[in-house]
């Protein structure tokens, strides 16, 4: 996709253009991008013309975390070797062999009956084990997960353990319109990046488009949230509002500065 500044003959005023990946297009004023800091650092939107420098090294310095889920589901048993606690794989398999030799799955961060259900949730971390996660199939997955879970029962309950019937994971480090799960500040950024994040970029000759940024990533307080994402649209949202209606109103714009 693309999002391009120019000058519309007709109306007398810029424009911003967006090409969309399935051929259509859209005209508009203002532009609010809310997609995740992974996209723009892939640079799976192209801007023309291009961000500004500070606005790119705001997005390269800061990095995009990849937290993955996998939900198993059994129909039988109650699974009382799972308590609703959890526990976590990889603290206790490192200790005995060679971690390179271990299943992705022993990287999990940990594990947890989800209460009053039927199922067993895993997460994992790290941009390598989403890639894995998303080549494996469900019967690999299944198992790899029952190979791992008898490892922590006594011989007599690994007979008592029923198989899971379905598996239901995440994709958010594979998803192309993700690219990873949530932003952190890593030890390269600056809590002022996630400001210039936020910040909108002013395009055209006239200087009247403004392309807007919200999203988790933007939020100074927030990031990495749900609630982080919805404040920082609102946010732009009302700066929306706000240039339109002192495009309207000149003297409001004049008060204002």
């Amino acid at each position: 996709s693309k999002i391009s500044s120019y000058f519309d003959e007709h109306e007398d005023k810029e424009k911003i253009k967006l090409f969309c990946c399935n051929g259509e297009e859209y005209v508009a004023d203002d532009v609010i991008v809310t997609t995740s800091l992974g996209v723009l650092q892939h640079s799976d939107i192209q801007f023309d013309p291009e961000l500004p420098s500070w606005k790119r090294d705001a997005i390269d310095r800061m990095k995009m975390g990849v937290v993955e889920k996998i939900f198993f589901e059994f129909t039988e048993g109650d699974m009382k070797i799972v308590e609703d606690k959890g526990f976590c794989f990889r603290s206790i398999f490192a200790k005995q062999q060679d971690e390179e030799s271990l299943s992705f799955l022993c990287r999990a961060t940990g594990m947890y009956r989800v209460p009053m259900s039927r199922y067993v949730c895993m997460w994992l971390t790290g941009e390598d084990v989403s890639e894995k996660l998303c080549k494996s199939t469900d019967e690999e997955l299944i198992a790899e997960f029952m190979r791992l879970l008898q490892k922590f029962c006594s011989p007599t309950e690994r007979h008592e353990i029923p198989s899971p019937v379905k598996v239901v994971r995440s994709s958010w480090g594979s998803d192309p319109l993700f690219r990873g799960s949530y932003s952190y500040l890593a030890t390269s950024a600056r809590e002022e990046d996630i400001l210039a994040l936020g910040k909108p970029v002013v395009v055209g000759s006239q200087q009247t488009c403004h392309i807007c940024f919200a999203g988790e990533a933007t939020h100074p307080h927030f990031y990495g949230t749900v609630h982080g994402a919805y404040l920082a649209g609102v946010r732009e949202a009302d700066r929306i509002i706000r240039l339109r209606t002192e495009r309207r109103n000149p003297l409001d714009r004049a008060r204002s500065s």
